[in-house]
């Protein structure tokens, strides 16, 4: 069951937590374009991809979080964002939050909370 023409870009630097949900997101008919660890690919991939939706945690390897992944995304897509972290300070939040995501989920995340995200898209 393929959920049509919905692509998703899994940007998490653990590498257990990404390929356990990725399995979880193609299970339910998703196409995850890839898997990106750190915000700088993030930026890249989003913009010449434009995926359907991005799952994004906040913590990243190397300089650039999440958060500011999503900043330089929006600079040039409006690409829907599901924040998701398991490390949360209100000032971060607050920050995710004034990005207009289509939701913050606190890790470990329930796949059918996302999938229900992304059904509200369609």
């Amino acid at each position: 069951m393929k959920k049509e023409n919905i692509t998703l870009l899994l940007v998490e630097d653990e590498a257990i937590t990404a390929l356990s949900l990725r399995s979880e997101l193609v299970q339910l008919g998703y196409e995850v374009i890839g898997i990106i660890s750190t915000g700088t690919e993030a930026v890249q991939k989003a913009c010449s991809h434009e995926p359907s939706a991005i799952l994004m945690d906040i913590n990243l390897i190397g300089a650039m979080n999440g958060v500011e992944a999503v900043e330089k995304i929006y600079e040039h897509t409006a690409i829907p964002v599901i924040y998701m972290t398991g490390y949360s300070n209100s000032e971060i939040k607050e920050r995710a939050l004034r990005t207009g995501p289509l939701a913050y989920l606190e890790k470990p995340v329930n796949v059918y909370d996302i999938k229900a995200l992304l059904d509200s898209l369609h």
